[in-house]
């Protein structure tokens, strides 16, 4: 079994060090609930996909690649890529080709291959991507493959970058503070939050979210400035020329009532005075051709300049003559009112005249214009070249077209073509009735593709500053935010492990910082560390003078010994001189033999008393003088930390209200590194925490091995006395720099308490447990670091319960062993194997007692040279009630 106390020192100082910046990235299984989790991603990216943001002229903000990214961040490579592709292929749908799609799965491709370089974020490694892999190749598809205009791909790929750069973002947002590990039950994989990321995370998204709202919110009104300017220009030409054409249109119906009144007076003949007022009439008529009156009959009566080859009816208001390219208007009106008709008054007009008025829209307004008249569908006149006339027009307003308002819509062609192709080709279109009896509308058009043009320039330059603002803000806010932890990180370092540091007074280099908040946790630190090492050092001196006592008191029962001795030697010769009585002598000396026993237990019960005594008040006082400076530090630690994220939230908060620190302001940032500084100060508070639970735990045990307040029998756990033993004992334990650590490896059984003496069980163990070190560093003497390492030696502790009513406690070493004439005056008093001064040859005597006298147990020992040693203890669970005295 591994040494559980190692194991916890080992945890506790992976805590306190702070060497990782970023957590091991975990990884998902596929099983029920990842799996289900999972698909809800994949929907969720596909809704992401569809649910698209138009920012104009069918360039749209795609969500999909969030989900896309945190599948690749938790499921791996290949996961990742096929999601991507399933997410985003409903793109071909939208745009009609599979690029975009080749696009966004090689991004999740790029970004979860490289995820291996845990010092980047999502946000940095999709920078990365659309910089050396995704312009480049997205440059090529649209220009080359597609034959996309210059601008368009800038347009596009700025876009793109942009789309990318925010979904990396908000994945990245979602990957840090959404617990999908917790959803799945997987607690053992919750990974503290890095202060120095989320400060770059909420520094970037300080930034890139309001300059995208700026250039998206601008751009919109860019497009809404067109689609009211447009109108309003359209609806300004197309009153120009309505009013040109209606003044034209009222003043040939005067003409025609006149002349309708002349005709009525000849009564249908021909007369001279008839053709005289159709000659004067034709002159007042603006581009009119040709003037002429019938009859009921349908013969011409008067003419001007001359009589038609055929008379025109109503009926052909548009009219192909023979002549090519001879397209005239044919306007008339009854000469009576009533049926039957008695004649007609015909006007003929060249549509040339028309196409002036027409001309003078394109000419009276700075925006590119076309003009249409129209009768129905069928085109009387038109600027544009490719209608001719009595032709279809073909632009009318459809379910394909864009209402901007009551009277004006964006026309845009139909076909399978992108939507910016479409929008490229589209017109706005001003339609307005003139005659309803005659069926005319004016149509007045503008092209979009100028103002297409200019919007893709406005957003170019727009998106192109955003994408530049967010790249600057990423390579800034990990400037930032690395400056401000580091200081924190440093202390967090020096403050690891520090009793052990003091203790062996190593020299500790404290940082520097400006920040006034971190010189006070500095300064709180450094005196903590003074009144560690001042109590560390009245340890030192107790000690001392215990051990001083010790062997003052050793050097008294050596001498008391030796006196004895040389009385048993006196008595003896004169035992042997006076010889006449046997009898006499053989009971003197029985006798002598018992009183010598009986001192020899006096004075070792003596010597215990007096050294458990010292050693309990000792371990006790040093227990409760560490433990009050301690309880101090430790109940005002969670004062502290409320202090701390106070300040770091009034810090979050100036930050917000103050954006643009002044060029002083931002030098004392960077000197003070204040991201690293609000990264890493909750983990030095928390390690702070650590390390006070660390000593209390310490003085617990302290207090549990001297055991002052337990004089009497009671029931205890022994594997708590162990434990106690082990950690006084640890600092012979652990490693050295010219020796590795001493393994213990503890075989604990399941056993109940045992009523017994603490205290003096625990003094057992301590003499056991001391030999037992002091058996394997004899082994060690000579040998390198390298010899040792392979076999440092071991401790093993096995413990188990017989027969229901005895517990045994076996102590195993791989020492040196002893041999068979030292095993058997193991237990006697003041027999040692060890050098003057290092032994007095008590422990083993007073261990014997307390177990078979105070105890009622069995000690024995097994021993081989150069094979270890074992001592077994045998225990009753349950004291006879009218047990020994104390």
């Amino acid at each position: 079994m591994v040494d559980t106390d190692s194991m916890t020192t080992s945890s506790t100082s992976s805590v306190l060090t702070p060497t990782a910046r970023v957590s091991a990235r975990p990884t998902l299984s596929l099983n029920l609930a990842s799996g289900l989790l999972l698909v809800a991603l994949v929907s969720l990216g596909c809704a992401g996909t569809y649910l698209n943001l138009e920012m104009f002229l069918g360039v749209n903000f795609l969500f999909g690649s969030i989900a896309s990214l945190v599948i690749v961040y938790f499921y791996g490579l290949i996961p990742g890529t096929l999601a991507a592709v399933v997410i985003n292929a409903y793109t071909y749908i939208m745009w009609s080709h599979p690029y975009a799609i080749v696009l966004f799965v090689l991004e999740i491709a790029f970004v979860g291959a490289t995820l291996r370089f845990k010092r980047f974020n999502l946000i940095t490694l999709d920078s990365l991507y659309w910089i050396l892999l995704g312009f480049p190749l997205a440059w090529l598809l649209y220009t080359q493959i597609l034959q996309v205009a210059t601008s368009t791909t800038l347009l596009l790929m700025v876009k793109q970058i942009c789309n990318g750069l925010f979904n990396a973002l908000v994945a990245d947002l979602i990957i840090t503070y959404v617990p999908l590990m917790r959803l799945l039950g997987k607690k053992d994989h919750l990974r503290p939050i890095s202060l120095q990321q989320s400060l770059s995370q909420i520094f970037v998204a300080f930034v890139f979210v309001p300059a995208m709202l700026f250039t998206i919110l601008s751009s919109h009104e860019a497009l809404r400035d067109i689609e009211v300017r447009v109108p309003a220009t359209l609806q300004a030409a197309a009153n120009q020329a309505v009013s040109e054409l209606g003044a034209w249109r009222q003043q040939q119906q005067a003409i025609m009532a006149e002349l309708a009144l002349l005709a009525r007076q000849a009564d249908g003949l021909a007369s001279e005075e008839l053709q005289q007022s159709t000659r004067l009439l034709q002159r007042k008529l603006n581009g009119s051709d040709r003037i002429y009156v019938t009859n009921a009959q349908n013969a011409v009566i008067a003419s001007s300049p001359s009589p038609p080859m055929r008379p025109l009816s109503a009926q052909e208001s548009l009219k192909l003559l023979e002549q090519p390219n001879d397209v005239r208007l044919v306007q008339s009106s009854p000469i009576h009112s009533a049926e039957p008709a008695t004649g007609e008054i015909v006007i003929e007009t060249q549509v040339d005249f028309i196409a002036n008025i027409l001309q003078g829209i394109q000419q009276s307004s700075a925006m590119t214009l076309q003009a249409a008249l129209l009768r129905g569908e069928q085109v009387i006149e038109a600027t544009r070249p490719d209608l001719e006339a009595m032709s279809i027009f073909g632009r009318q307003l459809t379910a394909d077209s864009r209402l901007l308002n009551s009277d004006v819509y964006q026309w845009l062609p139909s076909g399978d073509m992108p939507t910016f192709v479409k929008w490229r080709k589209s017109v706005y279109v001003r339609a307005v009735p003139l005659d309803p009896e005659a069926a005319w509308t004016l149509v007045v058009e503008a092209p979009a593709e100028p103002h297409f043009q200019a919007l893709q320039i406005f957003y170019i330059e727009r998106m192109g500053l955003t994408v530049v603002i967010v790249l600057g803000a990423i390579v800034l806010s990990y400037g930032l935010s690395n400056q401000l932890v580091k200081p924190i990180q440093r202390l967090a370092l020096v403050t690891t492990d520090l009793p052990n540091k003091l203790t062996e007074q190593e020299k500790i280099h404290w940082p520097k910082s400006k920040v006034l908040e971190m010189q006070a946790l500095i300064a709180n630190f450094k005196g903590m560390a003074q009144s560690l090492e001042q109590q560390f050092h009245h340890i030192r001196e107790t000690n001392a003078v215990l051990e001083e006592r010790v062997v003052e008191r050793t050097q008294v029962l050596v001498k008391t010994n030796q006196a004895l001795q040389a009385e048993v030697e006196e008595r003896q010769r004169i035992t042997e001189a006076l010889q006449r009585s046997e009898t006499d002598l053989r009971q003197q000396k029985i006798a002598l033999e018992t009183s010598m026993i009986d001192l020899q237990q006096a004075q070792t019960q003596l010597v215990q008393a007096e050294k458990m005594s010292s050693l309990g008040q000792l371990v006790a006082g040093i227990a409760h003088e560490i433990n009050n400076p301690v309880n101090f530090i430790h109940g005002n630690l969670s004062h502290v930390k409320n202090y701390t994220d106070d300040l770091l939230a009034l810090l979050a908060l100036y930050e917000d209200q103050i954006p643009e620190p002044s060029g002083d302001l931002l030098t004392v940032i960077e000197d003070m590194e204040l991201d690293f500084l609000k990264e890493d100060l909750p983990k030095i508070l928390s390690s702070m925490k650590l390390g006070t639970e660390r000593i209390r735990q310490i003085v617990l045990s302290l207090r549990n091995f001297s055991r002052t307040d337990e004089s009497s029998c009671k029931a205890v756990d022994l594997h708590e006395g162990l434990e106690s033993t082990l950690l006084i004992l640890q600092y012979r334990l652990k490693a050295k720099p010219e020796q590795p650590a001493i393994n213990v490896i503890k075989q604990y059984g399941d056993l109940p308490p045992v009523e017994c003496y603490p205290g003096q069980i625990n003094q057992v163990f301590m003499n056991i447990l001391s030999n037992a070190i002091d058996a394997i560093e004899e082994t060690r003497n000579d040998q390198t670091y390298a010899n040792l390492e392979p076999h440092p030696g071991a401790i093993t502790i096995a413990t188990q319960i017989e027969d229901s009513a005895w517990v045994t406690v076996r102590i195993m070493d791989d020492g040196s062993g002893m041999p068979a004439d030292v095993q058997k005056r193991i237990f006697e008093p003041f027999f040692t194997t060890k050098e003057i001064g290092k032994g007095t040859g008590m422990g083993m005597s007073i261990s014997y007692q307390i177990v078979t006298d105070q105890h009622q147990g069995q000690i024995s020992c097994n021993s081989l040279p150069d094979q270890g040693t074992e001592f077994v203890i045998r225990l009753p669970i349950r004291q006879p009630s009218s047990g020994p005295s104390v």
